[in-house]
């Protein structure tokens, strides 16, 4: 299930990159992860439908069962119609629209993986750019996906949880498209709107921490408007961190950058799921606090990124834009 995301950010920051001129890269690149993630808003409503029965009665496991492989073939066979359409409709032939465009197309010809990992890994620039980028998914990621269970914890019912956690995308999709957009009008402030975005998120994160672990005054109306203004402003600027990486590493392929990312974001993530395998009690307290903090670390490492700022200004001097 997770094999075809390794691919899909690369190869969305790479065709951003060929296809559109600089000033609508973070739109295309915003849009696209936004759509992807606006996807995912559909397992809110086929959920309850699949997993339903009548009232009064028991769910049943064989006929749950039963749903969930036919919505598995589905979902298999929309993948493959996708595919196909991609194959059949794709245009085999790029024409670059920009000097930066041709830039990208040369750098994916002549790029070394080895070499290019190396200049990666030795740029402290980019290091503190995936620090942010993943420390601010480290621990929402998983608070998200575990707002079914804190709802229960907090006697919350579970109709609500599953149209909480869908508007919660919406919104995201939303912001995202937003600030893609406002990030493309006001070309070299894309550190600045993310800023503002997490620094938004980070209000809102402070106010769940302290109705969560320090008995703030709680209600369920309160939560719920916490919640879907806390994370979407959290992960709304991810399409503009891939976009400042891309441009800091210039003229290594935006692929490598982007593939980099993700594979530290998802490592990180996934060091937060052992631990609440391991110690199942964590998310009942210190998930609470840790998404406040890694929220305030990620936001820490975004503002020692000066090398994209300058590198950028640099460019827009000599008209490579």
């Amino acid at each position: 299930m997770s094999a075809g995301g390794v691919f899909m950010t690369p190869l969305m920051i790479t065709i951003s990159a060929q296809w559109f001129p600089k000033n609508e890269r973070n739109m295309a690149t915003g849009f696209c992860s936004a759509v992807a993630m606006l996807g995912s808003a559909a397992t809110y409503i086929v959920g309850p439908i699949v997993v339903s029965s009548s009232p009064g009665e028991p769910p049943e496991p064989r006929a749950i069962r039963d749903r969930i492989m036919r919505l598995l073939y589905v979902c298999f066979g929309i993948s493959v119609f996708v595919t196909v359409l991609v194959l059949a409709a794709f245009p085999k032939h790029i024409k670059p629209v920009s000097y930066p465009s041709k830039l990208s197309m040369a750098s994916h010809r002549s790029a070394k993986l080895m070499h290019s990992l190396t200049v990666l890994v030795k740029n402290s620039e980019v290091w503190y750019l995936v620090l942010a980028f993943a420390l601010s998914n480290t621990m929402s990621a998983p608070w998200s996906a575990l707002l079914p269970s804190t709802f229960s914890k907090l006697h919350v019912p579970p109709e609500l949880s599953a149209e909480c956690g869908l508007f919660l995308i919406i919104h995201n999709f939303a912001l995202s498209l937003t600030i893609s957009t406002f990030a493309d009008r006001a070309p070299g402030y894309s550190k600045e709107l993310a800023l503002i975005s997490r620094l938004v998120s980070l209000v809102f994160l402070f106010w769940l921490m302290l109705m969560m672990n320090f008995h703030a005054k709680l209600t369920t109306t309160t939560l719920v408007c916490v919640i879907l203004m806390a994370f979407p402003y959290c992960w709304c600027n991810q399409s503009l961190l891939y976009e400042m990486g891309a441009e800091l590493m210039v003229p290594l392929p935006e692929s490598f950058v982007a593939g980099y990312m993700t594979l530290l974001n998802n490592l990180f993530v996934d060091c937060t799921y052992v631990v609440l395998y391991l110690f199942p009690h964590f998310g009942d307290y210190w998930l609470h606090i840790g998404v406040f903090v890694f929220s305030v670390l990620s936001i820490i490492f975004l503002l020692l990124t000066t090398g994209w700022s300058k590198k950028d200004t640099a460019k827009t001097k000599h008209g490579h834009v």
